[in-house]
């Protein structure tokens, strides 16, 4: 959820700033405020000064230990915190009770990360599984368990100091008790998320069975039992809803993505989707533009070196988030037939570094996806994992992908195939966007396997998508069971990179210079505010995408 999203920022954020100086913990509250403030240079010269971005525990990622977390700990430590609140005079031991509890919260998901990364890499790994497995499920007793202190420190005398000296307005904002719109942690909800990620687990070992069938195009076995999971998802995730005071799950996940718009604010932008974009990739199509090959051969080490000759270069910063990566082995793009197929960054908070995970497919397209994983990593870097914007991290990925095209050698094949591939994400993530929202809404007894599949060949059909499995594939779209109402960040975010690739269009350099502002101000606004604050488009306007089909349609020839 947004809540713990921001928390987890919030903690990572406090404990980055105690090892940047090197500071006593009394006055961390002081380093807060600069952090956190709307200005917020005087941290950024900090930063700068300490060089690594003050990265003092660095470690291969070959080396790093993996040991199971001690949630013991973790409860005994807040427990610690719990037993100094009635006392005022004891704030300051509260602080560095409260700052043990942020290296403990920060080292479970540092492990679950590294068990994550590690399974992903050979899934044959059953030790990874079950520490992974033990982790996730793990995690909903964790954010209770923070849930309550956060709810404890806000019920005590020390709240206000607390809140402007550690937590910065999070108490007030998101805890209060005394207008009844605060959060309230309960043990019914923890119990469902501990079923939810027990779910979620289902499905990601169904997936791994059946990868070999996904990618032979069988889907007919495989659709009837993950489809069931699916279904019992969505009926877990309305009383998830209905346990946070929420009127939908869909509207719970807009604000759990860290969005600062709604389902109903995107509904001129679908329709301009719709009458734009979606006509030319159905006219590309009628062309049999996706039947030419403009993708070749390339061995997954020939597109890492063209994804890091490419980007060294542009920026001594981009430089530096490279070098740490390749220095530091924080990456796995190599192929292998255990490897789990897909791609993602994920921070590892004890290490202050991200990860950089690409499942590549043998052929030149890996490119693109080395390099859009590598605009995450780099926002991770720089950033130090504290985007808690979905639509705003997607934007220095997808943004990253142009910056290479405008950059790279011989880019026209590259560049045609990354243009129909855009027509391609929005009619198809728009199309996933919808099945997702009429998905929820269906009542208990229209929520079967048949009517999600004979939803999906609908909108399949509507958004000019060729249905070859007869409406079954759904079940392999990850994010449809792990990330809910996630897919439309891929086009939401797209309009704001696509703006950076008409100003490089127009100007050389201004696309790039305009990402860097990006990246340095992206901590401290929303999404939507970040692009006004930055004197850019917003990303959510019909007249937004009808700029992008005016460029597809200009470098498509349609």
């Amino acid at each position: 959820m947004q809540l713990k999203k921001r928390l987890a920022a919030l903690l990572l954020a406090l404990a980055m700033l105690v090892s940047l100086c090197g500071c006593d913990i009394y006055d961390v509250y002081d380093i807060y405020d600069a952090f956190f403030a709307e200005d917020d240079k005087s941290a950024a010269e900090l930063i700068s000064k300490t060089g690594n971005g003050g990265r003092d525990n660095i470690v291969s990622f070959d080396e790093m230990e993996y040991k199971r977390p001690d949630i013991d700990a973790l409860k005994a430590k807040a427990q610690d915190v719990e037993d100094l609140l009635g006392n005022f005079f004891k704030v300051k031991d509260v602080i560095i009770e409260l700052d043990k509890f942020v290296d403990l919260y920060n080292n479970f998901y540092t492990m679950m990360n590294l068990a994550c990364v590690r399974y992903d890499m050979d899934t044959r790994d059953e030790f990874y599984f079950e520490e992974y497995s033990y982790c996730t499920e793990a995690a909903g007793d964790v954010e209770y368990l923070t849930d309550e202190l956060l709810l404890d420190c806000s019920n005590s005398s020390m709240c206000d100091y607390l809140d402007k000296h550690f937590f910065g307005g999070l108490l007030t904002e998101q805890y209060s008790v005394t207008d009844g719109t605060g959060y309230t942690p309960s043990d019914e909800l923890a119990e469902l998320e501990r079923k939810e990620a027990e779910l979620e687990n289902d499905y990601s070992e169904l997936y791994a069975k059946y990868s070999g069938d996904f990618d032979s195009g069988k889907f007919k076995k495989p659709n009837e039992e993950i489809a069931r999971i699916y279904i019992e998802l969505i009926k877990l995730r309305h009383d998830i809803a209905e346990q946070r005071n929420m009127k939908s799950y869909e509207e719970l996940a807009y604000l759990d993505n860290g969005r600062d718009y709604t389902a109903a604010d995107l509904d001129g932008y679908i329709k301009a989707i719709k009458q734009y974009i979606v006509p030319l990739y159905k006219k590309a199509d009628s062309k049999k533009m996706y039947d030419r090959s403009l993708v070749s051969a390339m061995s997954p080490k020939t597109a890492l070196s063209t994804v890091t000759g490419t980007v060294e270069g542009l920026d001594k910063d981009i430089d530096e988030a490279l070098g740490y990566m390749l220095k530091y082995k924080l990456y796995d793009t190599g192929m292998s037939d255990n490897k789990y197929d897909q791609s993602y960054v994920l921070y590892l908070n004890d290490y202050d570094s991200p990860f950089l995970f690409c499942s590549p497919s043998g052929y030149s397209d890996t490119v693109l996806t080395i390099v859009h994983e590598f605009g995450h990593y780099v926002d991770g870097y720089l950033n130090y994992g504290l985007n808690d914007s979905i639509d705003t991290s997607e934007v220095f990925s997808q943004g990253m992908e142009y910056l290479l095209l405008c950059n790279m050698d011989d880019a026209g094949q590259l560049t045609r195939y990354k243009m129909l591939a855009e027509l391609e994400l929005y009619a198809y993530q728009a199309c996933l966007n919808e099945f997702e929202h009429r998905a929820y809404a269906l009542g208990e007894k229209e929520l079967t396997v048949e009517t999600l599949n004979s939803l999906y060949s609908e909108l399949l059909e509507e958004y000019g998508l060729t249905d070859d499995y007869k409406g079954l594939d759904w079940i392999s779209i990850t994010h449809l069971f792990t990330s809910p109402f996630y897919v439309i960040s891929y086009c939401v975010s797209d309009s704001a990179a696509f703006e950076l690739y008409n100003m490089e269009l127009k100007k050389s350099g201004s696309g790039l210079e305009m990402y860097m502002k990006l990246l340095e101000e992206s901590t401290s606004y929303d999404f939507l505010d970040l692009l006004e604050e930055c004197g850019m488009s917003s990303a959510i306007s019909a007249d937004t995408v009808k700029e992008i089909a005016a460029t597809l349609a200009d470098k498509l020839d349609l």
